[in-house]
């Protein structure tokens, strides 16, 4: 990493917030490790209420572009705040907050601020203010169905965006998610460039014609949400534009966050399970979620169409995908808040021909008989090849 350079301008600073007593945990509660991270979007109001409380920040930088850092506390001055690389671990610099930091980013990526306070022993109030230039977008280049974004299902993750140019703001900017029929989607727009229009476009898994359109403001600076259902699970894109007369692509920026009903998470994997022999989705797949310290946290069979989708808190572990002789067990993590994991999982298995509800070498015989043409009576419907045959055999023999 290049080096950082600050310059430190020590102010005065007045400020009246509300009584430290009326006042506990803050709005973004719980934010006390960087998963859980509250999203800078504007300036916040935050409370540690308690001695051991630590709240995170996290926001977006922009190669070789400057920032200002400033926090106000009336009550308490040993607010201590630490900036971090966009891993959480790199510690970039450690300053006190009676201090405005001018400080400026080396790279295009997300940054996380740690704040804690030293011998607190009541409810402490301050105000955080980041003062950055408005018009950048770490997610670029997202401007195609090819290039879309994951974005995490949870309104506290947002992403910042902006237009560069027309051409941005007519092909858009394009996320996409793992959708389920059983969940109730919201997506939001807000705080909004005064010279963007945002149109929402939802598109499934064929890429075709969107299935849902929003502009309902038909207005500049006005933001947009949309509640709604999808009919299949599998992966669905979003694709953001600004159709109006834009004066200023500086004003354009704007924030996009999903979220839905059943429950908010953050970590989130998903994909499909298919046949290695034949390439054909597999249902019925046993997929486990162990945590670093191998307890099983989840477990749960996958969709009839190969489908899957997981939401845990467990954001470092072992995924299992286990159906009639194959296991497949894989680590993960730590999983970025900001994106899910999408996984494809090839699994060799022995099918139950013999249909005695188990899996074994029956059941290859059955289809060596099958395959040679033998006439067996209420198994002649089943269609099988020499090459799943071998993989079958394969996989019994392991």
């Amino acid at each position: 990493m290049k080096k950082q350079f600050f310059l430190i301008i020590f102010i005065l600073t007045i400020s009246f917030p509300p009584n430290a007593a009326s006042q506990e945990k803050d709005l973004y509660e719980n934010d006390d490790n960087p998963f859980f991270a509250s999203t800078y979007s504007q300036n916040q109001d935050h409370s540690f209420h308690n001695p051991d409380d630590i709240d995170w920040i996290m926001f977006y930088g922009e190669n070789e572009r400057s920032y200002s850092i400033t926090v106000h506390s009336e009550y308490n001055t040993n607010i201590i705040m630490v900036l971090y690389d966009s891993d959480t671990k790199t510690k970039i610099q450690t300053f006190s907050p009676s201090q405005t930091i001018l400080w400026k980013s080396d790279s295009t990526q997300q940054y996380y601020l740690k704040l804690s306070c030293q011998l607190c022993s009541e409810t402490v109030l301050y105000s955080i203010m980041i003062n950055n230039d408005m018009h950048t977008d770490m997610f670029e280049p997202d401007n195609s169905f090819n290039e879309s974004k994951n974005i995490i299902i949870n309104e506290t993750s947002v992403q910042h965006h902006c237009f560069h140019d027309y051409n941005d703001a007519v092909k858009g900017d394009w996320t996409k998610f793992h959708g389920l029929p059983s969940h109730l989607y919201e997506i939001k727009i807000k705080n909004v460039g005064s010279e963007c229009d945002p149109i929402i476009n939802i598109y499934d898994g064929n890429r075709g014609s969107p299935i849902i359109t929003v502009n309902y403001w038909k207005k500049k600076g006005l933001g947009e949400q949309k509640s709604f259902n999808v009919e299949e699970p599998g992966i669905y894109y979003i694709q953001i534009t600004s159709m109006a007369d834009i004066l200023d692509y500086e004003k354009t920026y704007y924030d996009l966050s999903l979220k839905y009903s059943i429950g908010e998470f953050t970590c989130q994997i998903a994909g499909e399970v298919y046949d290695s022999c034949n390439g054909r989705p597999l249902k019925d797949v046993k997929i486990t979620i162990f945590n670093d310290k191998n307890e099983s946290v989840y477990s749960a069979l996958n969709e009839s169409n190969g489908l899957y989708n997981v939401n845990e808190t467990t954001c470092t572990g072992e995924i299992s995908f286990n159906k009639s002789y194959s296991l497949k067990r894989i680590p993960f993590g730590p999983i970025d808040p900001l994106y899910f994991l999408e996984l494809k999982i090839p699994l060799s298995i022995v099918y139950d021909l013999d249909r005695d509800e188990k899996n074994g070498l029956s059941d290859i015989i059955m289809g060596l008989q099958i395959l040679s043409g033998a006439t067996i009576h209420s198994y002649d419907t089943i269609q099988i090849s020499l090459n799943e045959i071998l993989c079958m055999l394969a996989t019994f023999s392991k």
